[in-house]
Parts: C-alpha cells; sequence; structure tokens
C-alpha cells in the first residue's frame, strides 16, 4: 500500500523573526486613525459582499446578524490600543477580535480560519471584508491571542465584546465559552494540534516524491489513515484533554520520523525542507521525556496560552 498522497501548500516560516509556518496569505490594510475609540471602526460593508452574502445565506443567518450589528457590538469598546503600531488600520483589532469569536464557536484552527476569511462570503459580511479578499495569515491570530494573554487590560475589553455576541450565539465547550481564557485554550489547543498534523502531512508527502521506498519501510500502520485525511477534513476532539492527547500522539509520531531519518543517514533526505521545518515545530511545541513518549508544552511557545496537561 502506497504511502498517503496529500495535497497540500508549502509550509512558509514568517512569523515575527520566528521559525514559524503559516500559509502565505496577507491582511489588506485599508488604513485608519488610531487617535480615538470609534464606535463604528469597521470600513463600510460593500455591496458586493453583501450582495453575495444576502443571495447565499438570507437575513437570518447568524454571521449577517453580526454584521448588521457591529456598530451595537463595538459600541465604547477600545480595541485599538491593543495594536499601538500607528500603521495598523483601525478595523484590524476588531476584526480579529471577531474571528477568535468564531473560531471558538465552530472548533476551528488558524488555518482553518484564515482559509474561512477567503473564501466564506458570510464571514466577509459579519467582517465587513470586501468579497475578493485573499484571507488573512493565521500567524496574525495567534499574535492576536498572545497580545490578549499579555495584558489584563486587552482581555477585559476582549470580554466585553465576546459577551455581546453571546448574545447572538453560545460558543461550544465546557467551561462557560463566556470565559476569555476558556476561549484562548480552545483556539490555541485546536491551532497547536492543526499544526502537528499539517507538518506531519507535508513531511511525509515529501517524502513520497522523494523517498517512496524507504518510507514505506519504516511509516507505522496507523499513519494512512491519520494523515491521509486533508485538513478540513481532521477530526478533532470536542474536548480539550482529548486535543492534548491526539497531539502528543502525533508529537511521537514526529518524533520517530525525526529519529528515523538521523538514522538513515541520508543528507538529502535530512536536508529536504519539510524534514526541515518538522524539526523546527517539534523543537518549540513538544518535550520528549523517554523514547515513545511524548508531552506538549504546558504554554503554547508562539501566543503564550496555558495549556492543560
Amino acid at each position: 500500500m502506497r504511502p498517503p498522497q496529500i495535497s497540500y501548500n508549502r509550509l512558509e516560516h514568517t512569523n515575527h523573526g520566528k521559525k514559524n509556518f503559516g500559509m502565505t496569505l496577507s491582511f489588506i490594510e485599508r488604513g485608519g486613525n488610531l487617535s480615538k475609540v470609534n464606535t463604528q471602526p469597521f470600513v463600510t460593508l460593500s455591496e458586493e459582499t453583501r450582495q453575495a452574502a444576502l443571495a447565499k445565506f438570507g437575513k437570518c443567518n447568524i454571521y449577517i446578524q453580526i454584521g448588521n450589528a457591529t456598530q451595537e457590538l463595538f459600541a465604547n469598546i477600545d480595541l485599538l490600543n491593543i495594536y499601538p503600531e500607528t500603521r495598523v488600520p483601525k478595523d484590524y483589532p476588531y476584526v480579529l477580535g471577531l474571528v477568535l469569536i468564531f473560531q471558538c464557536n465552530e472548533g476551528l484552527g488558524d488555518l482553518q480560519a484564515a482559509e474561512a476569511t477567503r473564501v466564506r462570503t458570510d464571514w466577509k459580511y459579519a467582517l465587513h471584508l470586501p468579497l475578493n479578499f485573499p484571507g488573512l495569515n493565521p500567524d496574525v491570530l495567534c499574535d492576536f491571542r498572545q497580545r490578549l494573554c499579555l495584558n489584563d487590560l486587552h482581555k477585559a475589553n476582549f470580554k466585553r465584546l465576546l459577551d455581546r455576541v453571546q448574545e447572538y450565539f453560545c460558543l461550544k465547550g465546557q467551561p462557560p465559552a463566556d470565559d476569555v481564557d476558556f476561549v484562548l485554550q480552545s483556539v490555541c489547543s485546536r491551532s497547536r494540534l492543526e499544526l502537528a498534523a499539517t507538518t506531519m502531512q507535508v513531511a511525509i508527502q515529501a517524502l513520497t516524491v522523494t523517498r517512496y521506498e524507504w518510507l514505506s519501510r519504516i511509516m507505522r500502520p496507523h499513519w494512512y489513515q491519520r494523515y491521509s485525511r486533508s485538513l478540513a477534513t481532521l477530526l478533532i476532539p470536542d474536548d480539550l484533554p482529548s486535543q492534548v492527547n491526539l497531539t502528543e500522539s502525533i508529537g511521537i509520531d514526529g518524533f520517530y520520523l525525526s529519529e528515523m531519518v538521523s538514522q538513515a543517514n541520508d543528507s538529502e533526505i535530512s536536508k529536504l525542507h519539510e524534514i526541515q521545518i518538522l524539526k523546527r515545530v517539534w523543537e518549540t511545541q513538544f518535550e520528549q521525556p523517554a523514547k515513545d513518549s511524548c508531552r506538549h508544552t504546558g504554554d503554547c511557545s508562539n501566543c503564550g496560552v496555558k495549556l492543560i496537561n
């Protein structure tokens, strides 16, 4: 049986100086005045987005309702100070705040949420994005969580936005999702699982192309099922402990693959771009107390969210 053929985008590492991976989508800066709190920080919804979203979803869709209520949602909530950089557009933190809430509600990691901002017209309506918006860079979603974690005032302001959005839908999970720390943990846990699984998928795909015979000898049986799934169909458990267990199981797979690469003593394998990324990701996300064991670091090395172990 051939190793799974996996469709993927090449992983890059472009997160504010860190060697992280992310999709090469960019956030469009639209300008804005950061000098004061704006009760309507969003740009006007484009007619093209409005018509496309209403034709497909209708006025009763929850994201359509949120897009129509942005003035009430953001009234007297200051998220601008999360980004003191003067060149950041005024709607930037409000877009990211809503995306974080949407992620928690739908159970999406950063890659999936970034893709949603590219392809889903209901999200574009809620976020007042143009219809041709190319999608967020997933790294900025992690950076936004980091900024919330580092400042209690920012977390308090985000909590006010979260409470208002809760009037439109109840977020999934326990404890109650009006807890900001729960929202951060939920999204970060899924994103770390997503990162580990996708990194393994890409490494296996690269080895399938370059060293198929070698890979077929060292692959573990469960890899065929676990890593043949696309990111969209990856089965991510709903509860945090199960997510941690699955992430750590993937971590064991990555350590095993790295060990096999080292034992192969093949410079062409070890120098593969995808193998190098796997090693860097594993260095920041996992610890290996003993062979065939693994645990992820208690705090996310990227955004700093404290996760359960």
